[in-house]
């Protein structure tokens, strides 16, 4: 008499951490529409940017003398000198809006088409599926990003020559903090419109709902507290992120005080986006 060995495995096979990672990253970079919301944000953010840095360059002295707080009272002085990431970089008041979307697409496309059955069933633990797929997005955010905002800050540099003598450049005092938060925003805005994907499941609805608060949350922040509306919101936190904070900024929060809001919103989105998923059917 003979038997037969089964396999005590049952079900799908269910890949490890860095399997699904991968996986989810390819199809990040598969979604055409996805993609292409990536490279427009970048595209506008970049063109509006270096525009505002050329414009800046071109209409000379933007300062009055003696409210900066820097320098010579008497000496008129550069935007870019006052406020180097938020005069190089004023493109991204509208590449984190163009981020948010990329993100939404991001997260619902599955959800639209109809795919997301075949991928929980290719990775059932639900937890797993939501993390690496938030980690994906969150990659390709960051990536593009960094090289957007690397790349548009030295070219508008380039722009003022030795006009603004040494004040401004990759060394310059709050440069670089500034630099990483604005990489920082724009990968937020992703996350936030990633999270609205996945809570909507639907890219139409994710995509508005993500312009309506990038946009009209500082409105109704200052319609319901016009003295305490600075920074309440993520489109007022993240803007802190890459604007200073100074006397000729008086409506920008402090660093610290926008990045903990900020992160604040991108967490709690995320967590009710991961509860959709962890506890509703697809």
């Amino acid at each position: 008499m003979t038997t037969t060995a089964t396999s005590g495995r049952s079900g799908p096979p269910n890949p490890g951490a860095r399997a699904a990672y991968r996986s989810e990253l390819l199809k990040v970079r598969s979604l055409r529409s996805a993609v292409i919301m990536l490279v427009v944000a970048v595209a506008l953010a970049a063109a509006f940017s270096l525009f505002e840095s050329h414009q800046q360059s071109v209409v000379g002295l933007s300062y009055a003398a003696g409210t900066d707080g820097v320098g010579n009272p008497s000496q008129p002085i550069y935007a870019a000198q006052v406020n180097p990431t938020g005069t190089l970089l004023a493109g991204y008041v509208l590449g984190a809006a163009l981020f948010a979307a990329f993100g939404a697409i991001a997260g619902a496309l599955e959800y639209s088409s109809g795919l997301i059955r075949i991928s929980l069933v290719s990775l059932p633990r639900r937890t797993r599926f939501f993390l690496c797929k938030a980690a994906a997005v969150a990659t390709t955010a960051v990536a593009a990003a960094a090289v957007c905002t690397l790349a548009s800050f030295l070219i508008g540099e380039s722009y003022f020559g030795g006009q603004a003598g040494d004040s401004i450049g990759l060394t310059s005092p709050g440069v670089p903090l500034h630099l990483v938060g604005a990489v920082v925003c724009l990968a937020g805005w992703a996350m936030i419109g990633f999270a609205f994907g996945m809570l909507l499941r639907s890219t139409a609805l994710g995509v508005t709902v993500s312009f309506v608060l990038y946009i009209a949350g500082p409105a109704v922040a200052e319609y319901v507290d016009p003295d305490g509306a600075n920074g309440v919101t993520p489109t007022q936190a993240g803007q802190a992120l890459w604007i200073y904070h100074n006397p000729m900024n008086p409506d920008i929060v402090p660093f610290g005080h926008g990045l903990a809001v900020f992160l604040a919103y991108v967490v709690a989105l995320l967590a009710a986006a991961f509860a959709r998923v962890r506890y509703t059917d697809a």
